[in-house]
C-alpha cells in the first residue's frame, strides 16, 4: 500500500517539476524575446546533435553532456530567454537517449530548465543587468559569474539524476 502512495507522490512531484520548467521558459522568454539568429540557431543545433553524444562522466553514475556547456554560453552570450530554451530542449534530447518514460524526459527538461533560470536570476542579482554580457567582461567579474552557473548547473544534474 505505501508504495502506491509513493509513485502517486513522485508522479506529481514529476509533473510539478515539468510545469515549473515550462513557466520558467514561458517567463524568460516573455521578459527577453528569443530571437532565432544565426548564432543561436547553430548553437542550438549544436546542443542537440552533439550535446547528447559527447559526455563526461563524474563521479558515480553522473553524467555531464557537452549540451551543458551550450547552455552556458548561451546564458553567458545570449541571455536567460535563450539559455532557458536551450536548457529544456537539451535536457529533452539527452534525457531521450537515456530515460525510458516520457514523464522522466519531461521532468529532466523541467528540472534543467528551473535551474538554469534560477541560475540567470542569482546572476542577474549579483551581477546586475550586464549579466547577459558577462562573457565581455573583465575576468575578476567572469571567473564567479562562470563558478555560480556551474555550481547551479551541477545541482540541477545531481538532483536531475
Amino acid at each position: 500500500m505505501q508504495t502506491t502512495r509513493d509513485q502517486r507522490l513522485s508522479g506529481l512531484l514529476m509533473w510539478l517539476a515539468f510545469g515549473a520548467g515550462l513557466g520558467a521558459v514561458a517567463y524568460s522568454a516573455a521578459l527577453a524575446p528569443i530571437r532565432a539568429d544565426l548564432v543561436f540557431l547553430l548553437l542550438t543545433l549544436s546542443a542537440l546533435t552533439l550535446g547528447p553524444r559527447l559526455v563526461v562522466r563524474a563521479g558515480r553514475g553522473l553524467r555531464v553532456p557537452l549540451s551543458d556547456a551550450f547552455v552556458v554560453f548561451a546564458l553567458l552570450q545570449l541571455g536567460a530567454g535563450h539559455a532557458v530554451a536551450l536548457a529544456a530542449l537539451a535536457a529533452l534530447c539527452d534525457s531521450g537517449r537515456t530515460v525510458r518514460r516520457v514523464r522522466g524526459a519531461l521532468f529532466d527538461a523541467g528540472v534543467a530548465a528551473v535551474s538554469t533560470f534560477l541560475c540567470a536570476l542569482a546572476l542577474q542579482n549579483i551581477f546586475g543587468d550586464a549579466a547577459a554580457g558577462l562573457a565581455r567582461t573583465p575576468p575578476a567579474t567572469f571567473v564567479p559569474a562562470l563558478c555560480l552557473v556551474a555550481l547551479f548547473l551541477t545541482a540541477a544534474r545531481v538532483l536531475g539524476h
